[in-house]
């Protein structure tokens, strides 16, 4: 399962607590990412099962939020039936 990671020191800060969850995920950078959201860095280790392209990487972020989600949506796809997500975590987006 995905970890996540979240402090106010430095993005390499975040990204040195994403190693030490890497086994929460697949090993090496590829399956991390960081990003900035005010004073705050949101690190996410992931998981890849659903989804296996880079527009699923976490945490995703817009305008608006972010967002790093740990867990998994079943049956997302039938909420919608007239648009089509790649994966569970575009769906709460």
């Amino acid at each position: 399962m995905c970890g996540i990671a979240v402090t106010t020191e430095s993005e390499e800060r975040c990204y040195e607590m994403l190693d030490k969850m890497s086994h929460r995920g697949l090993p090496g950078k590829e399956y991390q990412k960081v990003v900035k959201s005010g004073s705050f860095y949101i690190g996410h280790v992931r998981l890849p099962i659903i989804g296996l392209g880079e527009k699923q990487d976490q945490p995703m972020q817009d305008e608006r939020m972010v967002l790093a989600f740990n867990g998994e949506i079943y049956n997302y796809q039938g909420f919608d039936p007239k648009k089509q997500y790649k994966n569970d975590t575009e769906f709460l987006f």
